[in-house]
């Protein structure tokens, strides 16, 4: 594939429904294809953010940025960048990453 794109779908996904994803996704990835996603990372939780999720009860699911990083990258791809997109009542983290 060339791209692989998943759009506020790991942010309510259970950590290895996620991963069972990332896998598959690094997978089907052709050289020179990109993929990208977003997930709730450690920097989408500042403690407004938390205080308010923790006050609707949110089913949103954290997923370590860090730990995604390196997976992918362990599975040949590499890191292109970030940024943040809405996610109400904070934000997610759309990453990107290309296969050499």
């Amino acid at each position: 594939m060339d791209l692989v794109h998943a759009q506020k779908l790991f942010v309510y996904s259970e950590f290895f429904a996620t991963a069972g994803y990332l896998e598959e996704m690094a997978r089907v990835v052709r050289p020179g294809g990109a993929v990208a996603f977003d997930i709730v990372t450690e920097e989408c939780l500042d403690d407004e953010t938390v205080r308010e999720l923790v006050r609707i009860e949110s089913f949103y699911r954290p997923t370590p940025r860090l730990w995604v990083v390196e997976f992918m990258e362990r599975r040949g791809l590499e890191f292109c960048g970030s940024h943040f997109t809405p996610l109400p009542p904070g934000r997610a983290e759309l990453l990107v990453f290309r296969r050499s």
